[in-house]
């Protein structure tokens, strides 16, 4: 985020008043960067379980912080095209260490959703919808935020589009070798710079 106004009082040792009002001091920039390895194996006929282990890295003007956080996630297949999965983040509320000896501790959420898979036009289709609680997952309101997107997946190629919390989200994957796979997605917000995602995976 660009653009972020620092400010500062022409006489700090006298209060905010008429004759002392805060004036701009220097525009800064602020980012968050994460750098995720995860991995996953399949249980059983039915039940998929993952892990992410993750590096927070954030800037905000000249100050600098690092975290590590954990995601664990599991997939149950219910029936036929029908799937449920749950996704517990920052499970181990993960601290952000800042260069100023200070700490933020991420607060963990848990997303739940169902997903209904069917063939159509030769490619295969994926309706998921979703919510998620905990951490700051409520809305202005404090109702629970309702996720839901649209995959089609037809050869090498899968098309995606959706919304995470009223905020319009798109994606597209492409498998590039018979094990690899990338995808890239890209979040729209209000208030912020849209958020870009990149990622590969890569199958044993």
């Amino acid at each position: 985020m660009d653009g972020i106004e620092f400010t500062e009082l022409p006489d700090a040792a006298v209060p905010v008043g008429p004759d002392n009002r805060p004036i701009v001091s220097s525009t800064e920039n602020a980012a968050d960067y994460a750098l995720y390895l995860s991995g996953g194996r399949q249980l059983s006929d039915r039940l998929d379980l993952g892990v992410s282990a993750k590096v927070i890295y954030r800037t905000v003007a000249d100050y600098t912080a690092y975290g590590l956080g954990l995601d664990v996630g599991a997939r149950y297949r219910l029936a036929q095209g029908v799937t449920i999965a749950a996704n517990l983040r920052d499970a181990t509320t993960p601290p952000v260490l800042w260069d100023t000896d200070t700490t933020d501790r991420i607060q963990p959420s848990l997303a739940l959703g169902v997903a209904i898979s069917r063939e159509f036009a030769g490619g295969q289709a994926v309706l998921a919808v979703g919510s998620r609680a905990g951490g700051n997952a409520e809305d202005d309101a404090g109702a629970a935020p309702v996720n839901a997107g649209l995959e089609y997946e037809t050869g090498r190629i899968s098309l995606r589009a959706g919304f995470e919390e009223e905020r319009q989200t798109y994606g597209l994957g492409l498998q590039v070798a018979r094990r690899i796979d990338v995808d890239v997605a890209y979040l729209q917000h209000d208030e912020l710079e849209g958020t870009y995602l990149l990622s590969a995976t890569v199958g044993f």
